[in-house]
């Protein structure tokens, strides 16, 4: 077995231990970030889970499946849409101009109404960035997936 030593003087070391470090600092920084992190709910089972977990019953398989870009200003009624999504945890601010995909299931269980109202969830990266309840007959709503459920 051969060993090398090598004898800097100590600024050379300081400098190339500096940018040794800065450099995994940077690389630590963009994978803390999430670049590298994706969610779970591009998964059809997790989706099922997290309506379940609401309290929800729906059709395993989407009505709808549509990926969209969001838009990159909100006019009144995107800006009403991101209100019920920010009352719940959500804001879709933190997402203009990125491509979503949105899954939309028939909701079997809501209360007071046997068809017509749609479950959707919006997906990024494998993470939930909104959702909501609508209804597709009469004078029709929107509310989001949380509203008048105790179960959490």
């Amino acid at each position: 077995m051969i060993n090398m030593t090598v004898r800097l003087p100590s600024k050379k070391s300081f400098v190339i231990c500096a940018v040794c470090t800065i450099g995994v600092l940077i690389i630590l920084g963009f994978a803390i970030q999430g670049g590298v992190t994706y969610g779970v709910y591009d998964n059809p089972s997790a989706r099922l889970a997290y309506i379940k977990s609401r309290g929800y019953e729906v059709d395993e398989t989407p009505l709808l499946q549509k990926s969209f870009t969001i838009a990159d200003e909100f006019d009144h009624s995107m800006t009403m849409y991101n209100e019920i999504q920010r009352s719940q945890g959500f804001d879709l601010n933190e997402y203009k101009g990125c491509t979503v995909t949105r899954y939309t299931y028939s909701l079997k269980n809501y209360p007071n109404y046997t068809e017509g109202i749609r479950l959707s969830l919006i997906i990024y990266k494998g993470n939930i960035v909104a959702g909501d309840i609508h209804s597709t007959t009469g004078s029709g709503f929107v509310h989001g997936i949380d509203f008048g459920n105790t179960k959490k």
